[in-house]
């Protein structure tokens, strides 16, 4: 008869929400790593386990603040605006066909007054031409995101945007491991 050890649950009322992303990014390496060992010969495994510590680096491009602890309104605030930016900005790419923007991550500093909107473009060909387009509409966006956000917020924070380019990495690892 074998019996089925558990382990304990993790407390996740004391863990920051960057610790807790960080724990996830980590679980999701190593179930990486194991279907990756699964799926390829023997001989791949050497290339495979020396390329994992080009993988970590790839979960960790998400920007962060690690010195920072965000407190839990600066999280919701956060998401909120990462919401309706990204139904701005889904909006406004409907009329040009073939470009994305999307809203990978946003930081609210810890006075609300400013918020960081990091964008992926596809094609990232396209993302700079966009990112300064978008910071060109910067006081637009801003307008429209205070008309949806005027019963939650008093005040919107002013935007500032950042070119998201961890998909492009991901890109090229996964380039660098079909070799």
């Amino acid at each position: 008869m074998r019996v089925k050890m558990q382990r304990a649950p993790t407390p996740t009322h004391n863990v920051s929400p960057t610790a807790r992303s960080t724990a996830t990014k980590r679980r999701a390496a190593r179930i990486l790593l194991y279907f990756f060992i699964k799926s390829t010969k023997i001989c791949n495994i050497c290339k495979i386990i020396s390329n994992f510590a080009m993988l970590t680096c790839v979960l960790q491009t998400q920007p962060q603040q690690p010195t920072i602890m965000e407190s839990t309104r600066q999280a919701k605030i956060a998401r909120l605006l990462q919401k309706e930016l990204s139904e701005i900005f889904r909006q406004q790419t409907a009329k040009t066909h073939g470009t994305l923007v999307t809203v990978t991550a946003v930081r609210v500093s810890p006075d609300l007054s400013v918020a960081r909107a990091y964008l992926s473009v596809f094609p990232s060909d396209k993302g700079a031409a966009m990112l300064e387009s978008i910071n060109a509409s910067a006081r637009t966006v801003r307008y429209e995101l205070a008309q949806r956000v005027r019963f939650q917020l008093r005040k919107t924070p002013e935007l500032t945007f950042m070119l998201d380019d961890s998909l492009d990495y991901i890109e090229n690892i996964d380039h660098l491991l079909e070799k």
